[in-house]
């Protein structure tokens, strides 16, 4: 069986939710070609970019947030089985 790749990369063509393009931005901030120690880069992307989670706030100001949950949320335990 060959492996599938469930990682991609991610580039400003990379399309995103409704098929929209120009939305991703990846500047350069960092250089070694310019006397700096290391490479660096910022990404801005909008949150419909490849698989996500939508918590309750993604639809009604009311909802919960990532940060609402405890660490453990999701996660299975021994009691879970």
């Amino acid at each position: 069986m060959e492996p599938v790749f469930l990682s991609h990369f991610i580039d400003v063509d990379t399309p995103i939710y409704g098929g929209e393009k120009g939305r991703i931005n990846i500047n350069s901030v960092r250089s070694i070609d310019t006397g700096d120690s290391s490479n660096d880069s910022i990404i801005e992307f909008p949150l419909h970019i490849g698989t996500h989670i939508d918590f309750p706030f993604h639809f009604s100001n009311e909802g919960k947030k990532s940060n609402d949950y405890p660490l453990v949320f999701g996660f299975l335990t021994k009691l879970d089985f």
